[in-house]
């Protein structure tokens, strides 16, 4: 059927003939039809995209807002390399503790002789963290995650990391990663437990992050937005350092400030 009304459309593209279209389509049933439908609004959708990534603009289906692509590259900054030393250090000592830009605390254990959830858990508590305990391990299966096969350490090291004889433990201090975001110049609101709430159940996007069961809106340049878990995934799975994080979201919001206010849109 596909193959069928792949031929009707490049005809109709070759020839814009409605009459004809209208012909061809006159006798088929109402499966036929819903089929040419769905198949012509694939091949919309598809084009629309294509345009888009072609030109660098266009318009998002979705929420029907303008999208202009930044040609110009934001480096971000990772602590890939320290996790690589400290996957060494275990080799010699069982363990290795490290913060990264004073809020995001990296423990890698030596499981074969030391236990784990305790050391790390009591660290956790004795520098007020409460945010949740992050096991690498656990992006390994995600298909969306950074492969693990990518970063640089040794191909014996990654074994040992995804048969569990190594693992690498992450925590944020989120009051001092969002006290970090006004240092900058960025506002930072939490939203209520109720506006939350409401913003999931009736947005069409995917769900925001919560902590605590608030989301999070962070505004720079006129610009909100709310953080999703997709930043998390950056500093916990592809290492992305939080400082830097904040510098790619600025650099973000100024792009889409400067889009705005321009005349063409």
């Amino acid at each position: 059927m596909n193959d069928e009304i792949a031929k009707i459309v490049e005809e109709y593209e070759e020839i814009p003939c409605d009459r004809r279209l209208h012909y061809q389509l006159e006798d088929k049933d109402e499966k036929f039809k819903k089929q040419f439908n769905r198949y012509v609004k694939q091949k919309s959708s598809a084009l629309n995209k294509t345009n888009i990534i072609n030109t660098g603009s266009g318009t998002d289906e979705v929420t029907g807002l303008n999208i202009q692509t930044v040609n110009e590259t934001f480096y971000t900054e990772h602590f890939d390399e320290v996790v690589a030393s400290m996957i060494k250090e275990v080799d010699k000592r069982n363990y290795s503790f490290r913060t990264i830009d004073g809020c995001l605390i990296v423990s890698v254990y030596n499981t074969s002789k030391m236990p784990i959830h305790t050391g790390f858990n009591m660290w956790k508590e004795s520098v007020g963290i409460d945010f949740p305990t992050i096991d690498l391990r656990s992006s390994v299966s995600s298909p969306l995650s950074y492969p693990l096969f990518l970063h640089p350490f040794s191909i014996n090291d990654k074994v040992k990391l995804i048969n569990g004889e190594k693992v690498i433990y992450m925590s944020l201090d989120i009051d001092k990663w969002l006290k970090m975001f006004e240092d900058k110049g960025v506002n930072v609101t939490l939203l209520s437990k109720k506006q939350t709430a409401r913003f999931n159940t009736t947005q069409i996007h995917s769900k925001v992050f919560e902590y605590k069961g608030q989301a999070i809106e962070i505004e720079y340049k006129n610009v909100k937005q709310m953080l999703s878990d997709g930043i998390f995934e950056r500093m916990f799975n592809q290492f992305l350092r939080p400082s830097s994080a904040i510098e790619f979201f600025k650099y973000g919001h100024d792009k889409v400030g400067t889009f705005l206010e321009s005349p063409l849109v």
